[in-house]
């Protein structure tokens, strides 16, 4: 494979993964957001309200932050890890080395 064309396929690959992360902390931020207001309607007290909002920092900044380390590994190593894809795409038995 041309060395050109390498690098547009590795940047095509390394754009639709960061869409997909994209997506995903969008529709995780969506159903932690539905949910929200049912769990504070179970609430009996303030200290529950306080506990509930608490839970839901905690999960949406650990799950972005999780997607947006994924996102900068594959930024940063993007050459080696889709080279390495596109290698074991044309020749799945080199998996086996």
């Amino acid at each position: 494979m041309e060395i050109d064309q390498l690098r547009k396929k590795i940047q095509s690959m390394f754009v639709k993964d960061s869409i997909l992360l994209a997506i995903t902390i969008v529709l995780v931020w969506c159903v932690i957001l539905a949910i929200f207001p049912q769990a504070l309607s179970l609430a009996t007290s303030a200290w529950v309200n306080v506990f509930i909002w608490v839970i839901m920092i905690i999960v949406l900044v650990t799950i972005s932050s999780s997607i947006l380390a994924v996102f900068l590994h594959i930024k940063r190593n993007k050459s080696e890890i889709y080279a390495e894809e596109l290698k074991y795409q044309k020749n799945p038995c080199n998996k086996l080395d």
